[in-house]
């Protein structure tokens, strides 16, 4: 009996969140729609062709202190080149991050439900921070954790907070 109302209360609860995960889906695709048609720039590229060409500890070094972003965004794309991911491959990593945050954002935000499931469709969640590979992909999952982790445990909030203040200077600023 006990099984029983455990699997009514999972229906139950799934029905009760269709529109956000239509709303998860729908970005989504949109995601995996743009990511083909985005034209990269020269700045996504210059990072890629640092991680790709140089060593770790040059790129630390020497070369980092001419780039825009910290060091975090330039050891995930050495690791990427490592890994053999390929450019395009990069863009479709980007577009994950950018569908992890915002499944984050939908379904565990306490916002009311027309905000949560408008915001990811804003110019800057859907094309800024998961159609362009920059730095700055990784600010909205950290943000959401950080809001996640606020006053539960306060060694992955610094963790969080430190990843944060090493993605781009906006997110030094917010950490």
């Amino acid at each position: 009996m006990d099984h029983v109302s455990t699997l009514a209360h999972i229906r139950k609860k799934i029905r009760s969140c269709w529109p956000e995960w239509t709303a998860l889906s729908f970005y989504a695709a949109l995601v995996a729609f743009a990511i083909p048609y985005h034209e990269p720039w020269a700045d996504e590229a210059q990072a890629w062709q640092l991680a790709r060409s140089l060593s770790l500890g040059s790129l630390f070094k020497t070369y980092i202190r001419y780039e825009g972003s910290p060091g975090l965004w330039y050891f995930l794309l050495w690791g990427m080149n490592r890994a053999h991911i390929g450019y395009a491959g990069l863009h479709w990593i980007c577009g994950g991050i950018a569908v992890g945050a915002t499944a984050l954002l939908v379904l565990k935000s306490p916002f009311p439900r027309y905000l949560k499931l408008s915001i990811p469709f804003t110019y800057f969640l859907l094309f800024q921070y998961a159609v362009v590979a920059r730095s700055y992909v990784l600010v909205p999952p950290l943000l959401y954790l950080i809001a996640l982790c606020w006053k539960k445990t306060p060694l992955v909030l610094a963790l969080l907070l430190g990843l944060l203040a090493n993605v781009a200077l906006h997110a030094t600023v917010i950490s």
